[in-house]
This record gives structure tokens, C-alpha cells and sequence, in this order.
């Protein structure tokens, strides 16, 4: 590496590693496309029908720290330190993010969420897919079995 002090224009909130993980999902898109399984884009992830984002399991990208700061739900860089503002750290966001673990599709942490919150079905569902798609576009938590949307 060079000794020359970096420039603070060229600071990207991405890192390298998170960078090649959502190409990796965006190579994955690819291929399922071409052998003819349904698969979806990251840049489609909003236009996919329920039932297929239902199925989708959210992990939290390793290049991210997800935590609570005052009243905020933040994610912080690993190794760039940068700190993304999500979300309020409300109960249900909190409860919500915990739940997005890498494990459980977005259907049954949407079920457990409408369980601890005492919500209907639908209503945690689309809180948690909100949720979601605020992770998503920073590119802080992605799915892990995208391409993988066949039957």
C-alpha cells in the first residue's frame, strides 16, 4: 500500500469484500437465469411476488456490524469503520432485525415477529419485507439463496 494519505472524496461506505458478495448474488441471478430457473436481480428484489420473497432468506453481509445507537438501528463497516443510519430502534425493528439471521426465510421471521408483537400475519410480514428492502439497498444484508428461487 501506498504511504500517501488517502483522499476523503474516494471513502465508499463499501467495501471491497461487500462489493464482490452482492456481485456474487448478481452471478448467481445470472445462472439460474440461464439454466431457465426463476431467479430475480437485486435491482428487481421490490417487483418480486410475495410468495418468492417469502421464501428468500436475509443474511447479514460479515463486512457489517448491525446494532442499536441511541434510538437508531445502525450498521457499521468492519474494516471501513463508515456508519450507515437504518432505521428507529423501535421494538418491532429490533425484534425484526435479530430475526433476519442468515437461518429463517422472511415468511417465518415475519410469523415470529406477528407472534411477540401480537400483529397479523400480513402486517408483520410487510414491516419485516420493509425492513428488508432498507438492508438491501445498502447492501448490508442480501439473500443468501438468491438464484435459488425455483420450486
Amino acid at each position: 500500500m501506498s504511504d500517501r494519505p488517502r483522499d476523503p472524496r474516494l471513502s465508499f461506505p463499501l467495501t471491497r469484500r461487500s462489493f464482490f458478495r452482492a456481485l456474487l448474488v448478481e452471478a448467481r441471478q445470472a445462472t439460474a437465469s440461464l439454466r431457465g430457473t426463476p431467479s430475480f436481480s437485486l435491482a428487481a428484489l421490490q417487483d418480486l411476488p410475495a410468495e418468492g420473497l417469502a421464501r428468500l432468506v436475509p443474511e447479514v453481509q460479515p463486512g457489517w456490524a448491525l446494532h442499536v445507537d441511541g434510538d437508531r438501528l445502525v450498521a457499521r463497516g468492519r474494516e471501513s469503520g463508515v456508519v450507515l443510519d437504518l432505521a428507529p430502534a423501535s421494538k418491532e425493528n429490533v425484534l425484526a432485525l435479530n430475526l433476519l439471521d442468515g437461518h429463517r426465510t422472511i415468511d417465518s421471521a415475519a410469523r415470529r415477529l406477528a407472534r411477540e408483537m401480537g400483529w397479523p400475519e400480513e402486517q408483520a410480514f410487510e414491516h419485516v419485507r420493509q425492513l428488508f428492502f432498507t438492508l438491501a439497498g445498502a447492501l448490508v444484508c442480501l439473500p443468501r439463496n438468491a438464484g435459488d428461487m425455483g420450486a
